[in-house]
């Protein structure tokens, strides 16, 4: 019997092996500039005839005009290769047509991710070593590393951040929480014993991140499927939620010291030095037209204050910078557009643009790339009238 593949089934697997190699692709400029465009670049020659949306001209224009005339300036390359790839993601979206994510290459890399935080948990010598090669320290706190790198008893892991390969504690959480929206929105449907494993490794390894945010979005991402999923009795709905919220309130009133539960403290200290940076931009730009417009590069922003961070740490912060007022406001309508043409699984992934306000999805090499696929493939299966055969 002759053995034939399809069309659909090479761009699925190029599909899911493009996920897995945006998650956990060696983390450097060099590579994700080069790495993630090409891979997009092979997605648009399997795009089987699908044309461009008449929407994405709602982000594409302000953002192209924003480059445009920042171009005389001086402008970094690196600022114009980054901002040429976030407007080519924009304008092809969706990345790819009529394919979903398979189940497999969402498992192997969320073990993976969790595998790389276990071994740093127990600082296994030849693996530590080997991820230290791949994923080598940029700009760490010392701190965090030094807790990671070291034997962590299991008693009190709650006390320890864990970045995993990605080093990184607010970037692991960050891939950690677009792979449970993803597993979740594209198996909607499924049994309960299809999804709970996945989702409850997913949310466990969360909480080990220390992530405020990502225990927010992860927490919300759950809660909303519980009230979607009609399968569970209202009763039991009501519940868990009544449940998970009492949890929160009597953790946070408490005295553990969990960090990743500690909203309060994230809010006061991490969200509030990244609002105080973008006030200072705001109180010391004079331009009425780079506030409409912006500069396209942000390391040409100078703070003027004494700040725990030296940049905006947020994507508001840097897209306002880069493109305006007028570019980050069509990039929330561009949003909204596809929110609307899809049915009840958009709350779940829609929950991911929360990290835009205290970390970055969107100005990121790695996170916009996976998250574009991610939200490709559950608009392909979840557009409303429409479905994946």
């Amino acid at each position: 019997m002759k053995w034939v593949i399809t069309e659909r089934e090479v761009m699925t697997h190029l599909l899911g092996i493009g996920l897995v190699i945006s998650f956990v692709l060696p983390h450097t400029s060099t590579l994700l500039l080069l790495v993630n465009p090409m891979l997009f670049v092979i997605y648009q020659c399997f795009r089987m005839n699908h044309g461009i949306y008449r929407f994405n001209w709602i982000v594409v224009v302000p953002l192209l005009f924003s480059m445009i005339v920042n171009l005389p300036q001086e402008v970094k390359m690196k600022a114009v290769m980054n901002c040429s790839i976030i407007l080519m993601y924009f304008f092809c979206f969706p990345l790819v047509w009529k394919v979903r994510i398979p189940n497999a290459y969402l498992k192997l890399t969320l073990a993976l991710i969790v595998f790389s935080q276990i071994v740093y948990i127990f600082h296994i010598p030849r693996l530590s070593d080997l991820l230290d090669t791949l994923y080598p320290i940029a700009e760490m706190d010392v701190h965090g590393v030094n807790s990671m790198r070291r034997y962590i008893s299991l008693s009190n892991v709650m006390n320890y951040r864990l970045g995993g390969m990605y080093r990184d504690p607010n970037i692991c959480a960050k891939s950690l929480t677009m792979l449970l929206a993803a597993f979740i929105a594209l198996n909607y449907g499924k049994s309960l014993k299809t999804l709970l494993p996945f989702s409850a490794v997913c949310f466990l390894a969360v909480l080990g991140t220390g992530s405020r945010t990502g225990f927010v979005v992860a927490a919300a991402i759950v809660v909303i499927f519980l009230f979607l999923d009609r399968r569970i009795p209202r009763f039991w709905r009501w519940a868990a939620l009544v449940a998970a919220l009492g949890g929160l309130v009597f953790i946070l009133t408490s005295r553990m010291e969990m960090r990743g539960l500690n909203v309060t403290q994230g809010f006061q200290n991490s969200a509030n030095a990244k609002y105080l940076m973008f006030r200072d931009y705001l109180d010391h730009e004079d331009s009425l037209f780079r506030l409409l417009f912006g500069y396209m590069d942000y390391d040409r922003f100078i703070p003027t204050i004494a700040n725990v961070i030296e940049k905006f740490d947020a994507d508001y912060g840097y897209l306002i910078y880069c493109f305006g007022f007028v570019g980050f406001g069509a990039i929330l309508v561009y949003f909204y557009t596809i929110f609307k043409r899809m049915d009840a699984m958009r709350y779940i992934v829609f929950v991911l643009l929360l990290w835009m306000f205290t970390s970055t999805i969107v100005m990121a090499y790695r996170s916009f790339f996976s998250f574009m696929l991610i939200l490709s493939s559950v608009y392909n299966q979840h557009r409303k009238g429409a479905g994946v055969p």
